[in-house]
Formats: C-alpha cells, sequence, structure tokens
C-alpha cells in the first residue's frame, strides 16, 4: 500500500512539473515573438547506459535456440545504440534559446531458422520511443556567426518493445511493453551560422524519471521457456547518452545585437 501511494504521489508531481514547464516555455514564447525563429531537422543517436535488463532477456532467447534448433541462420542482437531522427522549432533571443521538437528513434534485431521441429522461424525484436522534447538553452558565447552553451530540457517519450513474427506471408506484430516516460534532457550545444543558416552539434544525458517493467515482455518473447526474475532485475531504467546533429532555416537577415 505505502508502495502504491508512493508511486501515485511522484506520477502527480511529475505531471504538476511537466505541466508548469510547458506553461513556461509558451510562455516565453510569446514574450519572444519578435526575436529570430528557425525550423530544423535533425539526427540523433542514443546509448543506453543499463541495457541488463534487455541482455537478460536476448540472452536467453538465443541460448534456448542455439541449444535446440535444427540451424540457426540469424540470432537477435543486444542494441549498441539507437538512432533517431527530429523535426523542431527554436526562438534565440541574446543569450537565451528557447525550442521544443518531435523526435522518433528506433532499433531492430532479427533472428531466423529452423526450430527442433523442423519449421522455418522469424521473429522480428523492435525497440523504439518517440515523444516531444522542450528546452531552454543558455549562451555562454553568443556571436552573430556562432554561439554554446549550456541546454536544459524535459522530454515526454512513449517507448515500446515489439515483437513480429512472419509466418507463411502473415506478419504478425505484438507489443508487450508500453511505457510513457519523463525524462531530463541535459546537454552541451554548439550552434555554427548566421541569420540565415545554423548547423547545431550536441552531446546529450538523459535522465529518465521512471523505470520500465520488462516482465512481460521476457514471458512473450521466450513463451514456454522464459526463466522468472524476482528481484527486479527486469526493471529497465533508459538512462542514455548520445551526440545529435541538426540544420536550422532561419527568417531574419540581420541579428538585432
Amino acid at each position: 500500500m505505502i508502495k502504491l501511494r508512493t508511486t501515485y504521489l511522484f506520477f502527480m508531481l511529475s505531471r504538476r512539473f511537466l505541466l508548469f514547464f510547458f506553461l513556461l516555455f509558451g510562455f516565453a514564447i510569446c514574450i519572444n515573438a519578435q526575436n529570430r525563429k528557425y525550423l530544423y531537422v535533425g539526427a540523433d543517436v542514443d546509448l543506453f547506459l543499463e541495457p541488463a535488463p534487455i541482455n537478460l532477456i536476448i540472452n536467453d532467447f538465443n541460448s534456448f535456440h542455439y541449444d535446440f534448433d535444427q540451424s540457426t541462420d540469424a540470432h537477435l542482437v543486444v542494441p549498441q545504440y539507437v538512432p533517431g531522427a527530429m523535426l523542431g522549432t527554436k526562438i534565440h533571443s541574446r543569450f537565451s534559446e528557447f525550442g521544443g521538437n518531435v523526435h522518433y528513434s528506433q532499433y531492430r534485431t532479427n533472428a531466423s531458422g529452423i526450430d527442433v521441429n523442423g519449421d522455418k522461424y522469424r521473429e522480428s525484436f523492435t525497440i523504439a520511443h518517440n515523444g516531444i522534447t522542450v528546452h531552454y538553452q543558455l549562451n555562454i558565447v553568443n556571436t552573430n556567426y556562432f554561439r554554446m552553451g549550456p541546454r536544459f530540457g524535459i522530454k515526454l517519450d512513449q517507448y515500446k518493445v515489439k515483437l513480429s513474427t512472419d509466418l507463411e506471408s502473415n506478419y504478425n506484430v505484438v507489443v508487450p511493453t508500453n511505457r510513457a516516460v519523463v525524462a531530463g534532457r541535459f546537454s552541451y550545444t554548439l550552434s555554427i551560422g548566421g541569420p540565415k543558416f545554423n548547423l547545431d552539434l550536441s552531446a546529450f544525458y538523459c535522465l529518465p524519471f521512471h523505470y520500465i517493467d520488462l516482465n512481460h515482455l521476457n514471458e512473450t518473447l521466450n513463451y514456454g521457456y522464459s526463466k522468472s526474475y524476482t528481484n527486479g532485475e527486469l526493471n529497465f531504467n533508459p538512462l542514455a547518452y548520445g551526440v545529435s546533429v541538426c540544420i536550422a532555416f532561419g527568417s531574419k537577415q540581420n541579428y538585432d545585437f
């Protein structure tokens, strides 16, 4: 009962903090509506810092098929990195920058072979997260053609793990893991370019506020031979770091320094 109350309280506080952050972000955009604005597209790659729960599930799958398959053409691979893409907007206001984006990241790995009964199988394991991010950046260096500084943001992501089986040309998809996660996103960004064009380079660190329970994923992927993990080994923390590259297109001819 205490655990349920603590979880509920944490959830309510997270929701209120997120709502306050979005309201503050909207207010900042309104008061800076006359400053230079940009639209940007970009790509990023993030690396999970604590992938042990995913390792356990995939290793159990591979071990079973290595031991019992007649042949193994391909096996599941633990994700080393997850690539993604984003589309967003930002506003420069002297030493400050406000922005936000929508983003999508996905990693897929496949297993195939002939099982112990002589039947062909093909299993696809896909982990993805998509959502929105808002941020504030303080430009320690702020010139017409070069800016840099720390960036602080909040992410709201939907994490999904999908399993797809291809049998007799019938593609079936099961989603055994589906969880929304709020996270802080901290980065340091270099911005090169003038009022018409920017190239932004960032190194970032994401700190989630929730864990993701992967027990149902384990039971689904390893159905019939799944091991029981009862000490929290399958509580996945999507803690990650990575890099991003963005190209931004501006609307103003000159800066107003």
